[in-house]
Order: C-alpha cells, then structure tokens, then sequence
C-alpha cells in the first residue's frame, strides 16, 4: 500500500491484515510470551502505523505497534 492508496478500503484492509501479520511475527521471533492479538487494529494511520491490543498469557492487557519503516536520507 502507498499513500495514494489510503482511500481505497481494500488495499487498506489488505494492510492491516499484513501489518498484524508482521506484528505477531515480529512478537513471536521475540520470544515475547502473549496469548492473543487483537484482530482489528486499535489505531492506524495507513500506510504508516498501526496499534493492536495484546493479551498476555498472566492476562495482562498491552500495546503493539507496527507500522511501515521509512529510510532515512540524512
């Protein structure tokens, strides 16, 4: 998804589905212990970042952002 496409609700939808899917991946490469993500995003901003509800396995609610990563020119 780029930014002309933040309007269009499929590409948007296809980049939340992709955005959890890099968070839950990045969670699990991590090690970090959790029994659930969100399926829908808390927050987003497309296509820059995304903010999902995660429940620990003690049952702890928390926060997981992911967005995409820009380079830098500087």
């Amino acid at each position: 998804m780029n930014s002309q496409d933040n309007h269009n609700p499929v590409a948007e939808a296809e980049w939340l589905v992709g955005q959890r899917c890099d968070g839950v991946e990045y969670l699990q490469k991590q090690g970090v212990d959790y029994a659930s993500v969100s399926i829908d995003a808390d927050w987003f901003v497309a296509p820059y970042v995304s903010i999902w509800r995660i429940e620990s396995s003690e049952g702890f609610r928390q926060g997981a952002v992911a967005g995409d990563h820009v380079g830098s020119t500087h």
